[in-house]
């Protein structure tokens, strides 16, 4: 089950990166003075950062707790 569990919150944080990235590049894309390709440049490389600080991410998150003690 905790495989299930990183799977989902990785799969979740990737969807939310994927998200970040585009509203990244579109707004390069809107900036005046810059060059179409510029956007298409942020939007990979958001992608490849975010993507790759999701999945530690998604292992920290889905890390099993210690019991707490009463």
């Amino acid at each position: 089950m905790e495989g299930l569990k990183l799977l989902v919150t990785f799969l979740g944080l990737a969807a939310v990166s994927v998200a970040i990235a585009i509203v990244a590049g579109l707004i390069v894309d809107r900036l005046p003075a810059v060059h179409d390709l510029f956007s298409v440049l942020v939007f990979f490389g958001a992608v490849a950062v975010l993507l790759v600080a999701s999945w530690p991410l998604a292992v920290r998150l889905s890390a099993p707790r210690p019991p707490t003690q009463a």
